[in-house]
Protein backbone atom coordinates (compact mmCIF):
# COMPACT_ATOMS: atom_id res chain seq x y z
CA UNK A 1 0.00 0.00 0.00
CA UNK A 2 2.89 2.27 0.38
CA UNK A 3 4.36 2.23 -2.54
CA UNK A 4 1.05 2.59 -4.07
CA UNK A 5 0.43 5.67 -2.43
CA UNK A 6 4.13 6.68 -3.07
CA UNK A 7 3.35 6.42 -6.77
CA UNK A 8 -0.32 8.23 -6.59
CA UNK A 9 1.24 10.92 -4.35
CA UNK A 10 4.26 11.55 -6.84
CA UNK A 11 1.98 11.74 -10.10
CA UNK A 12 -0.38 13.99 -8.30
CA UNK A 13 2.47 16.50 -7.53
CA UNK A 14 4.54 15.89 -11.12
CA UNK A 15 0.83 17.13 -12.94
CA UNK A 16 0.36 19.69 -10.57
CA UNK A 17 3.44 21.27 -11.38
CA UNK A 18 3.12 20.57 -15.04
CA UNK A 19 -0.68 22.62 -14.48
CA UNK A 20 1.81 25.58 -12.48
CA UNK A 21 4.45 25.96 -14.76
CA UNK A 22 2.26 26.19 -18.48
CA UNK A 23 -1.28 26.98 -17.74
CA UNK A 24 -1.10 29.69 -14.79
CA UNK A 25 0.51 31.71 -12.62
CA UNK A 26 -0.47 30.64 -9.75
CA UNK A 27 1.47 29.02 -6.95
CA UNK A 28 1.03 25.98 -4.48
CA UNK A 29 0.97 26.67 -1.13
CA UNK A 30 -0.48 23.21 1.03
CA UNK A 31 -2.89 20.36 0.45
CA UNK A 32 -5.30 20.60 2.93
CA UNK A 33 -7.24 17.36 3.18
CA UNK A 34 -7.04 14.07 1.25
CA UNK A 35 -9.19 11.56 1.19
CA UNK A 36 -8.95 7.95 0.65
CA UNK A 37 -11.43 4.91 0.12
CA UNK A 38 -10.81 1.49 0.55
CA UNK A 39 -12.60 -1.28 0.29
CA UNK A 40 -11.85 -4.97 0.31
CA UNK A 41 -10.58 -7.02 -2.78
CA UNK A 42 -13.35 -9.53 -3.80
CA UNK A 43 -12.21 -11.59 -7.26
CA UNK A 44 -14.94 -12.52 -9.47
CA UNK A 45 -14.67 -16.05 -8.75
CA UNK A 46 -17.27 -17.15 -11.76
CA UNK A 47 -17.39 -20.70 -13.34
CA UNK A 48 -19.40 -22.56 -9.89
CA UNK A 49 -23.02 -23.30 -10.62
CA UNK A 50 -25.53 -21.57 -8.68
CA UNK A 51 -29.33 -22.13 -8.74
CA UNK A 52 -31.25 -18.56 -8.89
CA UNK A 53 -31.97 -17.47 -5.66
CA UNK A 54 -35.85 -17.72 -5.21
CA UNK A 55 -35.90 -13.41 -4.45
CA UNK A 56 -34.14 -13.02 -7.77
CA UNK A 57 -36.05 -15.63 -9.98
CA UNK A 58 -39.65 -14.78 -8.45
CA UNK A 59 -39.05 -11.35 -11.01
CA UNK A 60 -38.54 -14.13 -13.87
CA UNK A 61 -36.08 -11.76 -15.68
CA UNK A 62 -33.06 -14.44 -15.96
CA UNK A 63 -31.92 -17.53 -17.85
CA UNK A 64 -29.44 -19.48 -15.77
CA UNK A 65 -28.28 -22.55 -17.36
CA UNK A 66 -26.48 -25.57 -15.02
CA UNK A 67 -22.69 -25.45 -16.27
CA UNK A 68 -22.19 -28.27 -13.80
CA UNK A 69 -18.51 -28.83 -12.47
CA UNK A 70 -16.78 -27.21 -15.68
CA UNK A 71 -15.73 -23.73 -15.63
CA UNK A 72 -17.47 -22.07 -18.78
CA UNK A 73 -21.22 -20.45 -16.70
CA UNK A 74 -19.66 -16.67 -18.56
CA UNK A 75 -20.10 -18.25 -22.53
CA UNK A 76 -22.74 -20.14 -21.41
CA UNK A 77 -24.93 -16.87 -20.55
CA UNK A 78 -23.44 -14.86 -23.51
CA UNK A 79 -24.30 -17.73 -26.03
CA UNK A 80 -27.54 -18.05 -24.84
CA UNK A 81 -27.63 -14.14 -25.10
CA UNK A 82 -26.09 -14.42 -28.31
CA UNK A 83 -28.89 -17.13 -29.36
CA UNK A 84 -31.54 -16.46 -27.94
CA UNK A 85 -31.72 -20.67 -26.79
CA UNK A 86 -34.53 -21.88 -25.19
CA UNK A 87 -33.80 -23.20 -21.64
CA UNK A 88 -35.70 -25.67 -19.10
CA UNK A 89 -35.77 -23.17 -16.14
CA UNK A 90 -37.21 -25.93 -13.96
CA UNK A 91 -34.43 -28.13 -14.81
CA UNK A 92 -32.05 -25.71 -15.46
CA UNK A 93 -30.78 -27.15 -18.30
CA UNK A 94 -29.93 -25.58 -21.86
CA UNK A 95 -27.98 -26.81 -25.29
CA UNK A 96 -25.62 -24.48 -25.37
CA UNK A 97 -22.08 -26.27 -26.57
CA UNK A 98 -22.84 -26.26 -30.32
CA UNK A 99 -22.72 -22.49 -30.02
CA UNK A 100 -19.66 -22.23 -28.57
CA UNK A 101 -17.77 -22.79 -31.77
CA UNK A 102 -19.47 -19.32 -33.09
CA UNK A 103 -17.97 -17.08 -30.73
CA UNK A 104 -13.83 -16.03 -30.24
CA UNK A 105 -12.23 -17.43 -26.91
CA UNK A 106 -9.10 -17.71 -28.30
CA UNK A 107 -6.35 -17.53 -25.40
CA UNK A 108 -8.95 -16.79 -22.75
CA UNK A 109 -8.82 -17.98 -19.11
CA UNK A 110 -11.92 -19.85 -18.10
CA UNK A 111 -13.68 -19.39 -15.23
CA UNK A 112 -13.92 -15.49 -16.19
CA UNK A 113 -12.88 -13.63 -12.99
CA UNK A 114 -11.51 -10.51 -14.17
CA UNK A 115 -13.27 -7.60 -15.97
CA UNK A 116 -9.85 -7.44 -18.15
CA UNK A 117 -10.85 -10.78 -19.33
CA UNK A 118 -14.58 -9.69 -20.50
CA UNK A 119 -13.19 -7.08 -22.33
CA UNK A 120 -10.90 -9.51 -24.10
CA UNK A 121 -13.66 -11.41 -24.83
CA UNK A 122 -14.96 -8.15 -26.46
CA UNK A 123 -11.90 -7.21 -28.92
CA UNK A 124 -11.49 -11.00 -30.04
CA UNK A 125 -14.94 -11.06 -31.10
CA UNK A 126 -14.45 -7.94 -33.14
CA UNK A 127 -15.83 -5.62 -30.58
CA UNK A 128 -19.08 -6.59 -32.33
CA UNK A 129 -20.45 -7.89 -28.52
CA UNK A 130 -21.27 -5.61 -25.78
CA UNK A 131 -21.26 -7.12 -22.06
CA UNK A 132 -22.55 -5.72 -19.17
CA UNK A 133 -22.56 -7.57 -16.00
CA UNK A 134 -25.23 -6.53 -13.22
CA UNK A 135 -23.98 -7.33 -9.38
CA UNK A 136 -26.44 -8.20 -6.88
CA UNK A 137 -26.34 -8.16 -2.98
CA UNK A 138 -29.36 -9.63 -0.76
CA UNK A 139 -30.38 -9.53 2.69
CA UNK A 140 -33.42 -11.52 3.13
CA UNK A 141 -35.97 -10.72 0.91
CA UNK A 142 -34.23 -7.59 -0.73
CA UNK A 143 -32.39 -7.52 -3.44
CA UNK A 144 -29.99 -4.37 -4.55
CA UNK A 145 -28.72 -4.58 -8.24
CA UNK A 146 -25.48 -2.34 -9.41
CA UNK A 147 -23.50 -1.88 -12.30
CA UNK A 148 -20.58 -4.32 -11.66
CA UNK A 149 -19.30 -3.92 -15.28
CA UNK A 150 -20.32 -1.49 -18.03
CA UNK A 151 -18.91 -2.35 -21.75
CA UNK A 152 -17.34 0.59 -23.16
CA UNK A 153 -18.62 -0.51 -26.73
CA UNK A 154 -21.31 1.57 -27.75
CA UNK A 155 -21.78 0.50 -31.51
CA UNK A 156 -21.82 -3.02 -31.02
CA UNK A 157 -24.18 -5.60 -32.73
CA UNK A 158 -25.11 -7.24 -30.08
CA UNK A 159 -25.66 -6.08 -26.31
CA UNK A 160 -25.77 -9.03 -23.23
CA UNK A 161 -25.91 -8.08 -20.08
CA UNK A 162 -25.19 -10.90 -17.68
CA UNK A 163 -26.20 -11.04 -13.53
CA UNK A 164 -23.34 -11.92 -11.48
CA UNK A 165 -24.47 -14.33 -8.56
CA UNK A 166 -22.67 -14.26 -5.36
CA UNK A 167 -23.06 -16.85 -2.62
CA UNK A 168 -20.34 -17.48 0.16
CA UNK A 169 -17.06 -17.54 -2.05
CA UNK A 170 -18.70 -19.08 -5.26
CA UNK A 171 -20.03 -16.75 -8.43
CA UNK A 172 -21.87 -17.50 -11.44
CA UNK A 173 -23.20 -15.33 -14.23
CA UNK A 174 -26.50 -16.06 -15.32
CA UNK A 175 -28.17 -14.25 -18.55
CA UNK A 176 -30.61 -11.21 -18.02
Amino acid sequence: IDSSLSKMLAQCSEEMESFLRTKSNLVFQKIVCIYLNMHKYRPIKGGSFLKTPPVIARRRATINCNNGDNPFCFLYAVVIGLYELPCDKAKYSCNVEPYFAHVNTAGMVFPVTTCQEIEKFEKLNQNEIAINVIGEERDGETVTFYPFRVSKLLNAKKEINLLLLREEQKWHYVYV
